[in-house]
């Protein structure tokens, strides 16, 4: 057996060095398809990152796996010195170490998750034809002398996990016909290509350690400096503010959402814990809302009525049958940083919610700089169908949870971020507005210390995939969330609560010192609330129950020193005319919103709240499988039920919603269903109601006083 250098080392130790060289190849072009191959399908600002300490860990677990399968090869080989001729060993190894490409690929291939049809038999089928023909140039000469050309393992490496990369990336989502024409293209263009090399370099082995090892190196490389950008649309939008610069007198605006946060977790609502001592302060100067309700109990449409002072239904924002995840936000609705960009302000974003607030969906419309960037934790998270998702999976369920625990960008990187961008523009003596997204109340619940112990009740051990596991089975009512595992949650939810108010008194502080607090307008609220085991659920986008749509609302004026409690029940739609209304704006016609700066609340007023699950909240209960809308009138909440059920709820007497009533006869009752109807129908919904002469004896009935 005589290897690259000419000499005839042991069979085994051969075998070893192969397959520990497969490894490194193998997480090399993987990396490849993950780095550079992604950020020029997506683009720099849809790129998410890997880093170099991922790409180590695999390529460590690759090796290892790939050495034991060496051995093998090598042990086969020695087994067989009788009928193999010893020149011919090392060729034979180098060949059955390749063979564990397309058998890794169709291992993989069976886990759960992979997509059913076309998607999973070409694969699956290259997989065994590619096995098929390398165990014949195993054992058949002339089979070699046909394929050795073609079959490497650079070719089958880049071939099999380039597919995987192709299912999650440029061909996920499109129809079987364009995938399968892809995917055969690019294995042909492969082919083609190491038929091309082998012909140009013809003295170089199938698994030479120096070509391997720059391979590696280099891939290393490129995960330590590819990085997300941040959007800037700074150069059109900077001229703009020039012609049209915000007058004199005008105040900043700061709006901050506290993503996931439930307005009964503060003790400014009466909460037992002080998760919240700086917006406690900070609501003695400000207008704080005790009853204020979000539009929707998803990010992504919450944010879009935010923006809009739109109710869902108009803005379409949402999830629905042809975007089960969401649609963006179309660009013919003005959106608040839009307006104010108009009126000469300096309109900027920090966001820590990179899914559902990413330009992806449209809702950087209107912002000079909009800052959606991802963490990039010790071990990130794949895509789907790659080999190395399976690896990331199985350290999951090893290794403690801070090496994934930046799902977010934690509340310190977004505040000191945020101040970065305030110092900027205010050098510039430019009116601003910024946004900024605090994530840390979101699920994995791991805020660090001391506010991970700040709170009794936390559980050692408690993963993210067991919570994950634990949620679904919630919410498809196959399991009770017991009040351990309830107590851990809410401890590390109200830490992160805690975390993100410590963070904001930080930026506070930093406004007073630039002295731009007393010129600011300071808009807190959150997005949507969490359930923890309430109505039989967990988490959020499951129903349109209060603890999954009342929000925390302060509304704090320009040198305001007083501060006022409101309770009259207001939505956040009704945050952009309030905003343009205290900068003596216009408002523009049509919006849903009112301001709840005046002085006098409408008393006939109707406020709107609605659930449409999207595609990731998997296996529900039949009860919470389509939308659910809710309607607020004074004290009286009517919820209309994905089952068609109408649920009618005394909040002042029964704050948590335990006990229904279906009495429609009463004016209240009468005034929601009425209001929820024509709100529906305006938006171009259809009937909600259906007509009542074409009922008998349905769930549904026109209560008495019903009109159209």
């Amino acid at each position: 057996m005589t290897s690259a250098e000419g000499v005839r080392p042991n069979e085994v130790v051969y075998g070893l060095t192969r397959g520990l060289l497969l490894g490194v190849l193998a997480a090399a072009i993987e990396a490849f398809f993950l780095t550079v191959a992604s950020r020029a399908s997506v683009g720099a600002e849809n790129y998410v990152a890997h880093t170099a300490t991922t790409l180590l860990v695999v390529t460590a677990f690759y090796s290892v796996v790939g050495g034991v399968w060496g051995l093998v090869a090598g042990l086969a080989a020695r087994g067989s010195r009788r009928w193999i001729p010893a020149e011919q060993r090392a060729n034979r190894i180098d060949l059955f170490v390749t063979l564990g490409v397309p058998l890794a690929f169709a291992v993989n291939s069976t886990f759960d998750g992979w997509p059913s049809g076309l998607r999973w038999t070409l694969p699956c089928g290259l997989a065994v034809v590619a096995s098929v023909l390398v165990f014949s140039e195993i054992v058949s000469r002339r089979m070699r002398a046909l394929l050795a050309k073609w079959l490497g393992p650079w070719a089958l490496v880049t071939v099999f996990f380039g597919v995987g990369w192709l299912l999650s990336g440029p061909l996920a989502g499109r129809d079987e016909a364009t995938f399968a024409l892809g995917t055969l293209g690019f294995v042909a263009s492969v082919l083609a290509l190491a038929r091309l090399a082998r012909w140009r370099f013809p003295y170089l082995r199938p698994l030479g350690a120096k070509p391997v090892l720059v391979a590696g190196l280099l891939a290393l490389g490129l995960s330590g400096v590819l990085r997300e950008q941040v959007v800037d649309h700074g150069e059109d939008a900077a001229e703009s503010r020039r012609i049209h610069r915000a007058g004199p007198g005008q105040p900043n605006v700061l709006l901050v959402t506290l993503d996931t946060t439930r307005a009964d977790h503060m003790p400014d609502w009466g909460y037992p814990r002080n998760t919240t001592p700086n917006l406690s302060a900070f609501g003695k100067e400000a207008l704080r809302f005790e009853h204020a309700i979000s539009a929707a109990d998803l990010t992504l449409p919450s944010h879009a009525s935010l923006f809009t002072g739109l109710y869902p239904p108009a803005h379409g924002a949402s999830p629905g049958p042809r975007a089960p995840r969401g649609k963006p936000l179309d660009d013919a609705f003005a959106t608040l940083a839009e307006i104010l960009a108009s009126n000469g302000f300096a309109t900027l974003a920090v966001v820590a919610n990179h899914g559902f607030l990413g330009s992806s969906y449209a809702l950087d419309q209107g912002f000079d700089l909009y800052d959606e960037r991802a963490p990039v934790p010790l071990l990130t998270t794949p895509p789907p169908y790659t080999l190395r998702k399976r690896v990331v999976d199985f350290l999951k369920r090893e290794l403690p949870e801070s090496c994934f625990d930046l799902t977010y960008r934690k509340a310190n990187v977004i505040a000191d971020e945020l101040i970065e961008r305030i110092d900027a523009v205010h050098a510039r003596g430019e009116r601003w507005f910024c946004f900024a997204n605090f994530m840390d109340a979101h699920a994995p619940y791991d805020p660090p210390e001391p506010y991970r112990s700040l709170f009794a009740g936390r559980v050692d051990g408690f993963t993210y995939l067991e919570f994950q596991r634990l949620s679904d089975h919630v919410n498809a009512g196959k399991e009770k969330l017991e009040s351990t595992l309830r107590d851990h949650m809410i401890s590390q939810y109200d830490g992160g609560i805690a975390y993100v108010d410590a963070e904001l008194g930080r930026v506070f502080a930093h406004l007073k010192e630039l002295g731009e607090w007393d010129r600011t307008i300071v808009v807190i609220t959150s997005d949507h609330g969490e359930a923890f085991g309430e109505h039989g659920t967990m988490a959020h986008g499951v129903s349109a129950y209060d603890e999954q749509v009342r929000v925390p609302l302060w509304f704090k004026l320009p040198a305001q020193k007083s501060g006022r409690v409101v309770r009259s029940r207001v939505s956040l739609v009704d945050v952009v005319p309030s905003i343009l209304e205290a900068l003596a704006l216009e408002v523009p016609r049509g919006l849903h919103g009112r301001s709840f700066l005046r002085q006098v609340p409408d008393p006939r007023r109707v406020v709107f709240a609605e659930n449409e699950p999207t595609s990731h909240i998997r296996g529900l209960h039949p009860r919470f499988v389509g939308a659910e809308r809710a309607a607020y009138y004074g004290a009286k909440k009517l919820l209309l039920t994905a089952e068609g059920r109408f649920e009618i709820y005394d909040t002042l007497r029964d704050e948590d919603e335990l006990d229904p009533s279906d009495d429609r006869s009463v004016p209240a009752a009468v005034r929601m269903v009425t209001e929820l109807d024509r709100y529906i129908r305006r938006v171009g919904f259809g009937r909600l109601l259906p007509e009542p002469e074409a009922l008998s004896g349905g769930f549904l009935e026109p209560p008495p006083g019903y009109s159209r």
